[in-house]
């Protein structure tokens, strides 16, 4: 690496040395190619101003002097006739400009050198310049000047690149320190809420004739931190004693994890102040006793909440403020859903057929 270091610098030093060394000014090439024309092109120049000075001024044909003579002209009519006067004004400013324009000729005529080693010259520089701009690809002065302090940068890392490491390390470091705080915070926090969590929950699964449940949350240190922090959770339950918590797909049994699920959809109603929550038949693997406690875990939250629960249980279904009879029906072989808004008589007549299993009779 220090050998490619070196090559690099050598060749960076080189490339700056040529850009540092021609000292070209930003609006430099704007006057030097103005100057290579004035200088390639001076002959004809000369040749072109004297001739327009020649036109406005020789002995045959004296436009100025003309002029003179007919605005004298023009005041000698004015004093039989006022409004020549100011005929003779305008033909004064005319003069004048056209003086003036005259005498300007004749300064930039003489202004004008032929310089064949001054052109040389100029010429020269110009082609430093633009052989400069195709090497580094780029198409003014200025921008070759961000490429020479492109290079002066890539320099400066390679000559401190020994600080900048170091300073690379000490902020990685301070990096990772505010990482393991902020995960270290973050666990702690964690650590807080599954404490609470798993109160909660315990307390609603005894309602739900689960005493012995077992809950807990497993925290491992994750391999390498990450956006969810320096550990990872893990769900553990056990509903029957003398059992470890496992995993919950390892442990419980259907009816478990239905009074499971009510119980977590409880704590987060209550957390997170859900408009409505849906219960689409938690019940399952749930009957007699539980599933009467189910329905009042159900009515307890709906104090808070609009719950919505789709149910075969009469146990639950009765403990409801209101009721939807759903029915399927087959119709040109497809199944179509019905929903019907019972009224009470209606409400007490589809209880009681939840209970006998059948359609109600008169009986």
């Amino acid at each position: 690496q220090t050998g490619r270091d070196g090559q690099d610098r050598d060749y960076l030093s080189f490339q700056l040395e040529q850009i540092d060394g021609s000292a070209f000014l930003v609006d430099e090439q704007a006057q030097l190619e103005a100057d290579s024309q004035a200088l390639t092109h001076a002959e004809d120049i000369q040749q072109s101003l004297a001739h327009a000075a020649g036109r406005l001024s020789n002995d045959e044909f004296d436009v100025v002097s003309l002029l003179r003579q007919a605005e004298s002209d023009l005041r000698d009519a004015a004093r039989h006739r006022p409004e020549a006067d100011t005929l003779a004004d305008r033909l004064e400013s005319a003069r004048i400009e056209i003086d003036d324009i005259l005498s300007d000729v004749e300064r930039l005529a003489d202004s004008v050198e032929v310089d064949p080693v001054g052109l040389e010259r100029v010429n020269r520089r110009l082609s430093k310049l633009y052989a400069l701009e195709r090497k580094h690809n780029v198409e003014s002065v200025a921008e070759l000047h961000r490429v020479a302090d492109e290079f002066r940068a890539r320099l400066d890392a390679i000559d401190h690149a020994e600080e900048h490491l170091a300073e690379a390390h000490r902020a990685l470091e301070r990096t990772l320190a505010d990482t393991v705080a902020a995960g270290a915070a973050l666990t702690a926090s964690r650590r807080d809420a599954a404490r609470e969590i798993a109160d909660t929950l315990r307390a609603d699964l005894v309602q739900l004739g689960m005493p012995d449940t077992q809950i807990c949350f497993d925290f491992r240190p994750r391999t390498a931190p990450d956006a969810g922090g320096t550990d990872t959770v893990a769900f553990l339950f056990s509903a029957n004693p003398g059992m470890p918590p496992r995993d919950l797909a390892e442990t419980a049994s259907g009816g478990e994890i239905a009074r499971l699920m009510l119980a977590l959809k409880t704590l987060v109603a209550g957390r997170r102040n859900l408009p409505t929550v849906v219960f689409d038949e938690i019940d399952t693997g749930v009957s007699g006793t539980m599933a009467g406690r189910m329905g009042q875990l159900m009515r307890r939250m709906s104090r808070s909440v609009q719950v919505l629960c789709i149910t075969h249980l009469p146990q639950i279904a009765s403990l409801a403020t209101d009721h939807l009879r759903v029915a399927k029906q087959q119709r040109d072989g497809q199944t179509l859903s019905s929903l019907t808004r019972l009224a009470p008589d209606a409400r007490v007549d589809e209880l009681a057929a939840m209970l006998s299993g059948t359609d109600v009779t008169d009986a």
